[in-house]
């Protein structure tokens, strides 16, 4: 018997994963995600360090992973569910790149809304 999707997804890491998630909340149900290890994550996306960062070049792409901070601090209300578990740990990391001055101060400045 021939079976038929509306979409199929290679690869169940966090970007097949998502992808899928985000089909589901806009209506499409009939979805195939095909992933050659035995359990989901076990690429690239298992052997992460995982860094959730919002200093980015461009605004949107700081808007992006201000959303995404939000999405893992908020885990349970995203997926409505109150059994959904994550992982999440808020750490600091510093990294001193020879930068000027006036850089840092800017670069401050303006992530001090996150």
């Amino acid at each position: 018997m021939k079976q038929v999707y509306d979409v199929i997804i290679i690869g169940s890491g966090i970007i097949g994963s998502f992808a899928a998630f985000q089909l589901r909340q806009h209506g499409i149900k009939n979805i195939l995600i095909l992933e050659k290890a035995n359990q989901i994550g076990m690429g690239s996306t298992g052997f992460s360090s995982a860094v959730l960062r919002c200093r980015y070049t461009h605004p949107e792409v700081c808007q992006m992973a201000q959303m995404g901070l939000h999405i893992f601090t908020h885990w349970k209300d995203f997926l409505h569910s109150s059994h959904a578990e994550n992982r999440f740990f808020k750490t600091g990391v510093l990294w001193m790149m020879g930068e000027p001055k006036e850089s840092l101060e800017f670069e401050m400045a303006r992530l001090s809304n996150f």
